[in-house]
């Protein structure tokens, strides 16, 4: 054992217990896992500095407790051992995989990890890993956490690079009117319990959360009391737990799409400059403000950049990926409306942009087939883009069961969803599979929504059918965590109505 880590261990030793979280010290040293499930090799794996030596505790509870000038161990020094010493290997990596037999005995073992490596940079010479959890649960299924302090629905949320979820805004409404809050949240992992964050400059829905490179969050416009569109942004840093306002946007917007790229800076683009419907008047009016622009954020200079031309359409409702290459690709999404024979009709766009950091500039990408918005999307570890549910472009627009994928050069016909749906939850998981899951219901012409319980993981080129959530949820957060499972939470219900309920699901291994 090396000295630094037997002074840190006596420092533990002596250290007093006093409530905190399980973030680690922000050091070059993590620790994250696959999923705690039964019939599955579970892996928990080291990173940091190449070549630094590095150990591994266990504790049966958990703390938190501060140690001055070194950071929060999420231990219970009463019950604390030492489990494991490895060394990371040239690329910075250790893996220690543990084979965990299908017993159900197995569910009644609860502990707690957290470890040290050695980093020069950190406090003490020692980076302090974020915490996890040791609850296993059977595979494909679903654990009941707190509520959140706050229904929400039509916000946006963030996987902190420490492990934690961090939870913006949203509120009630629908698609078409939304409304949010000025809270925020962030769930624990370890703990499997909510914390109120800093409050947001605004109340925000239908806003976007971005997290940057060097770990701070980005969040930018929607709309606000009133029905007010925003142009103002703040940014959070989960090191200070704090919330500032960031330079605001060239211009007013929301429903738009929020890309980090590979340069790190953020491209926001398309969305509805105005979401007021004026006294007598419909939604569509609504539709009629999709922009066509483009802005990029730069974090080093609080900067904002118009993109140097338009899109090929107005994009409303659209969706964006960051491309493997760095590029960001927006595609679909309401174009406006129109008149036929005197009545308002939606009109979509078929077309997608690509978006070059580099030259700071939009050209025409392939067509995504039949127009539609209010659909997700997701990079795939293959660098495909799949892209799920969402409303139809028809004369009287219907959510669909359909998907697309980018393979090359054009998009392809996808297997279908389950049910239709508009705005699913799609989260790459750590062994590359696609978890799609839930979605909203109904349609635009009504304005009546609801909401599906459906999942389904897609892998290669098919679908396989999932637990289904245990409610329906509809665009609800969904945010993979350290330990390889997932966080659902909020989103519609049935009825359409904003809701507080959250679960994590614990993914096939």
């Amino acid at each position: 054992m090396s000295s630094k880590l037997q002074t840190l261990v006596v420092g533990f030793l002596f250290a007093g217990a006093v409530l905190g979280q399980c973030q680690g010290n922000f050091g070059a040293g993590h620790l994250t896992s696959s999923p705690m499930a039964l019939g599955s090799t579970v892996n928990i794996s080291f990173s940091g500095n190449a070549g630094a030596p590095a150990m591994l505790f266990v504790a049966a509870t958990p703390g938190p407790t501060p140690v001055p000038g070194f950071g929060t161990v999420c231990l219970d020094l009463g019950t604390m051992s030492l489990m494991a010493s490895i060394a990371l290997n040239a690329q910075g990596q250790a893996t220690l995989p543990f084979g965990i037999p299908n017993d159900p005995a197995m569910l009644a073992i609860l502990a707690f990890l957290q470890g040290v490596v050695v980093d020069a940079t950190a406090p003490l010479g020692l980076a302090l890993t974020e915490g996890l959890r040791v609850q296993f649960a059977a595979q494909d299924s679903y654990i009941g956490v707190p509520a959140m302090g706050a229904a929400r629905a039509l916000g946006a949320a963030v996987t902190l690079k420490d492990g934690r979820a961090f939870l913006t805004g949203g509120g009630g409404g629908s698609l078409t009117a939304p409304s949010g809050n000025a809270t925020t949240e962030i769930f624990e992992p370890v703990l499997r319990s909510y914390s109120a964050g800093p409050a947001l400059s605004s109340d925000r829905g239908y806003h976007t959360a971005t997290l940057l490179n060097d770990g701070r969050v980005l969040i930018a416009g929607g709309v606000s009391t009133g029905s007010v569109t925003l142009a103002s942004c703040d940014l959070y840093d989960p090191v200070t737990n704090s919330m500032t306002p960031a330079a605001p946007m060239p211009g007013p917007r929301a429903g738009h799409t929020a890309t980090l790229l590979g340069n790190g800076k953020v491209l926001v683009a398309g969305g509805g400059s105005n979401f007021v419907i004026p006294v007598g008047g419909t939604f569509t009016a609504v539709l009629g403000s999709a922009l066509d622009t483009g802005a990029v954020y730069d974090p080093a200079t609080n900067t904002w950049t118009p993109a140097g031309n338009l899109m090929a359409a107005k994009r409303f409702g659209a969706a964006a990926v960051r491309l493997n290459d760095g590029r960001a690709l927006v595609m679909s999404g309401i174009s406006g409306t129109a008149s036929l024979f005197g009545i308002t009709t939606i009109t979509f766009t078929a077309t997608t942009s690509y978006f070059n950091p580099a030259t700071n500039t939009f050209s025409a990408g392939p067509s995504i087939g039949t127009g539609r918005a209010f659909h997700s999307a997701a990079t795939l570890p293959d660098g495909r883009v799949f892209v799920a549910g969402g409303a139809l472009s028809s004369l009287i627009p219907a959510i669909s069961n359909t998907t697309r994928v980018l393979s090359g050069a054009s998009f392809v016909a996808g297997p279908n969803l389950a049910a239709a749906c508009a705005l699913p939850t799609l989260v790459v998981l750590k062994n590359g599979a696609l978890e799609v899951s839930g979605g909203v219901t109904g349609d635009l012409v009504t304005q009546v929504f609801g909401a599906v319980a459906h999942v389904a993981r897609y892998v290669g080129t098919v679908f396989t059918p999932q637990a289904a959530l245990p409610i329906p949820m509809g665009g609800q957060y969904g945010c993979l965590l350290r330990d390889g499972s997932v966080l659902h939470a909020g989103g519609s219900d049935a009825l359409g109505g904003a809701q507080t309920t959250s679960f994590v699901h614990i993914p096939v291994n």
